[in-house]
């Protein structure tokens, strides 16, 4: 079962930043790229028929017809024969692998997938056509550059950027929107991933190999961190610590949490610091606390 708590969570932060004077000047294509493969670090999955009017029109999706896939006239009868919603492989005659034949786009026919109820996310052009879709970067995207269909600006990859950046961008944004439960969902899962960083030693390894900046996540840097600080004290000024979602990772921690040790932290964790860490961060949930209990 997906973590939709993470997969609702990024929905919000897309449409947000497109409804905002934000999307007209910042590298969305790129923001977009970096929500998503936060996404795929989780039991989730990246929702694109959720927003997906906002992916294509900053051109981080791209839909084209089958029959424009390079490979079309080779696995004509296959491509031809697509229907309702279906994961593209890397070679479409074979059967999936996640190491030699994985996913690399999808192929989508809105209305025969999900009938005439549910498809009010999609562009009007698109609900009754299938396409095929798939992401800047990836894979099927690098094969389309290859064989000239995107050029220019389309055939550049997208940049990654950290989360926490994306983050503290974008709930000034919700703030200005009255995105208040946006807020206070980003609230306990920038916790959340903050620890997954520290503990993620393959996402770690394979920032190193791909020569992308790296990265320490100690409890102390992350204290230290002025983005994190900032969607910190925008919380505290929002009082978004107030709301808990009371589900998954966006569930804040119970009272007595503060006095017997965090759920989410093992012997190993603590020991690194990382109830200082949460001390610091729901610092404002424990005086919520305290002040209820004065008021009673």
């Amino acid at each position: 079962m997906g973590m939709h708590e993470i997969e609702g969570a990024v929905d919000g932060a897309v449409l947000v930043l497109d409804e905002s004077p934000l999307g007209n000047t910042l590298d969305m294509r790129s923001i977009y790229h970096s929500l998503a493969r936060f996404v795929g670090r989780w039991d989730a999955s990246f929702q694109h028929f959720h927003v997906l009017a906002p992916l294509l029109k900053h051109r981080y999706t791209y839909a084209f017809p089958v029959m424009e896939h390079p490979e079309y006239e080779r696995h004509k009868e296959y491509f031809d024969g697509l229907k309702k919603q279906k994961y593209m492989l890397r070679h479409p005659d074979r059967e999936w692998d996640e190491e030699t034949n994985p996913e690399v786009g999808i192929y989508c026919h809105p209305m025969e997938a999900w009938g005439p109820n549910d498809i009010d996310q999609i562009p009007d052009h698109l609900q009754h056509v299938g396409m095929l879709y798939f992401d800047a970067g990836s894979e099927l995207w690098q094969l389309f550059v290859n064989a000239g269909k995107l050029t220019g600006q389309d055939a550049e990859p997208p940049r990654e950027i950290p989360l926490e950046e994306i983050i503290n961008m974008m709930l000034p944004e919700a703030r200005k929107q009255d995105a208040m439960i946006l807020i206070s969902i980003w609230y306990p899962i920038m916790a959340a991933y903050a620890i997954l960083n520290a503990l993620d030693t393959e996402w770690q390894m394979k920032r190193s190999e791909a020569g992308m900046e790296q990265v320490t996540y100690s409890p102390q840097e992350v204290m230290a961190n002025p983005y994190f600080q900032a969607i910190r004290s925008l919380v505290i000024e929002t009082r978004a610590y107030e709301y808990n979602n009371d589900y998954g990772l966006t569930r804040l921690p119970a009272e007595e949490e503060f006095e017997t040790g965090y759920e989410v932290l093992d012997n190993s964790l603590a020991e690194q610091g990382w109830g200082q860490f949460l001390d610091w961060w729901y610092e404002p949930v424990k005086n919520s606390y305290a002040e209820k209990r004065n008021q009673m």
